[in-house]
C-alpha cells in the first residue's frame, strides 16, 4: 500500500504528536518533580552556607565578647568560696562572732546549684545584745566571703537575767563558684610531711 505525500506528513505529524506525549508523561513530568525538589534543596543549602558564612565572620566578635563576660564574671565571684569548705567557714564564723555574742547553734545546708554557681545557707543562733548584733552585722557586710543575710530574728531573752540579752537567728547565703569540692582533701594535716599522729596535739 503506498502512502500519499500528504497521509505521510499526517503519520509523523501523529507520530512526533505521540512521542511528545509520551516524554512528557513518562520522562518530563517525573525529571520535573524531581528538578524542583532539586532546587528546593540547592536554595536551602546556599541560605545554610549564608547563615554559616555569617556566623563565621562573627566569630572574632564573639571570642571578644565571651572574654569579657569571662573576665566580668571573675571579677563578680572573685570573693565567692572555692568549694563548700565547712571548716573554713566555721573558723571564719567563730572569729566573727568572737566576744560579740554566745552561739547557741549553727546549721548549713545546700540549695540547688545554678548553672554557674551554688549556695548555702546557714543560719546562725546567738545570744547577743544590740550593740553587738551591730557589729556581727557589720561584720558579715565585710566578710571576704561573698554572702547576704536573708533574714534575721530578733527575740528578747526571757528571764531576770537577761533583761540586755537578745535571742538572734541571722540566716546568711554564702557563694560558691561553679565547681563545688564539698569535701576539701588538702589540709596540710593530711598529708605525710605532718608526721602525727594526733593531728590536733
Amino acid at each position: 500500500m503506498k502512502l500519499s505525500k500528504r497521509e505521510l506528513i499526517l503519520l509523523i505529524l501523529v507520530f512526533v504528536i505521540a512521542a511528545g506525549a509520551l516524554y512528557y508523561t513518562r520522562f518530563y513530568t517525573p525529571i520535573k518533580d524531581d528538578i524542583k525538589v532539586l532546587q528546593d534543596e540547592s536554595d536551602d543549602l546556599m541560605i545554610r552556607i549564608n547563615n554559616l558564612n555569617m556566623q563565621k565572620n562573627r566569630i572574632p566578635d564573639l571570642k571578644n565578647e565571651l572574654s569579657t563576660l569571662q573576665n566580668e564574671f571573675s571579677e563578680l565571684t572573685s570573693d565567692f568560696l572555692l568549694g563548700w569548705d565547712e571548716p573554713l567557714l566555721l573558723v571564719y564564723l567563730e572569729n566573727m562572732i568572737g566576744d560579740n555574742a554566745i552561739k547557741k547553734k549553727s546549721t548549713f545546708y545546700l540549695s540547688e546549684p545554678e548553672a554557674y554557681y551554688s549556695s548555702g545557707t546557714i543560719d546562725l543562733e546567738l545570744v547577743t545584745d544590740y550593740p553587738n548584733l551591730k557589729g556581727i552585722i557589720k561584720e558579715l557586710e565585710e566578710a571576704p566571703y561573698y554572702n547576704k543575710i536573708q533574714a534575721i530574728d530578733v527575740k528578747k531573752q526571757s528571764g531576770e537575767d537577761n533583761k540586755g540579752d537578745l535571742a538572734v537567728t541571722i540566716s546568711t547565703v554564702f557563694y560558691t563558684q561553679d565547681d563545688p569540692d564539698f569535701i576539701q582533701d588538702d589540709y596540710d594535716f593530711m598529708t605525710p610531711d605532718h608526721r602525727k599522729e594526733n593531728i590536733f596535739e
